[in-house]
C-alpha cells in the first residue's frame, strides 16, 4: 500500500475511488488498505462493488467491510440473496463474523425483503445464534411460504433458546410435511 501510495503521489479519498475500479486485484488490495484508513465512510460503497472479486482484492473488501462494518451494514444486507455471483456469499460471511450487530439489520431483512433474501436472512440469523433474533424467526413461522417456515425452524433449533420451545412444538403439526419435518430435528 506505502509503495503504491508512493506511485500515486497526493491523492484525496475521491482520486483513491477513482482508481479503485480500473486498478489490477493487487492495487485494488493495497487501495481498499490505504481507504481503510482514510475515507471509510465515503469508500464502503464501492469497496462493497468488490465483495465478490478474485482475490486479494475481494478479500481486502470482505476486511474492509468486517473492519468497518457500521459504514457497511446496509450495503451488506442487500447483498443478502443477491443473484450476483459471489456477492450473496460474501456479505453473509461478513455478516456471520460481524455477529450481533448484524442482527436486527437482519431481522429486518426477515420481515420485509423479498423471498430468497427473507430466506437466507433467517439461515444467518440461526448462524450467528443470538436469541436476540428470536422475534423475527418466530414471527417468519406465520409466513404464508413453507420454505420460509423451514428457515425459520432451522434457525431456531440453533439458536436453541427455551423461549422457542412451544413454538417449535407448534411446528411438528403444520400442514406444510416439510416444516412439519424439520422441526424434528
Amino acid at each position: 500500500a506505502r509503495e503504491l501510495l508512493k506511485e500515486l503521489g497526493e491523492v484525496s479519498v475521491e482520486g483513491l475511488l477513482e482508481a479503485l475500479p480500473g486498478a489490477a486485484p493487487a492495487h485494488q488490495a493495497a487501495l481498499i488498505q490505504v481507504l481503510s484508513s482514510t475515507g471509510p465512510e465515503e469508500a464502503a460503497p464501492r469497496v462493497l462493488d468488490l465483495l465478490a472479486a478474485d482475490p486479494p482484492a475481494g478479500q481486502a473488501a470482505q476486511a474492509f467491510a468486517r473492519t468497518h462494518y457500521e459504514h457497511c451494514m446496509g450495503g451488506l444486507v442487500r447483498r443478502v440473496g443477491s443473484e450476483q455471483p459471489g456477492f450473496s456469499e460474501a456479505a453473509c460471511r461478513v455478516l456471520i463474523e460481524v455477529g450481533g450487530p448484524s442482527v436486527e439489520p437482519l431481522a429486518t431483512l426477515c420481515a420485509e425483503g423479498p423471498e430468497k433474501a427473507r430466506a437466507v436472512a433467517a439461515r444467518l440469523l440461526g448462524d450467528i445464534g443470538e436469541p436476540t433474533a428470536l422475534p423475527a424467526l418466530l414471527e417468519l413461522l406465520s409466513a404464508p411460504v413453507g420454505a420460509l417456515r423451514v428457515e425459520a425452524v432451522a434457525a431456531l433449533l440453533k439458536i436453541g433458546d427455551a423461549a422457542a420451545l412451544a413454538p417449535l412444538v407448534d411446528a411438528f403439526a403444520d400442514p406444510d410435511r416439510i416444516v412439519a419435518h424439520s422441526a424434528f430435528r
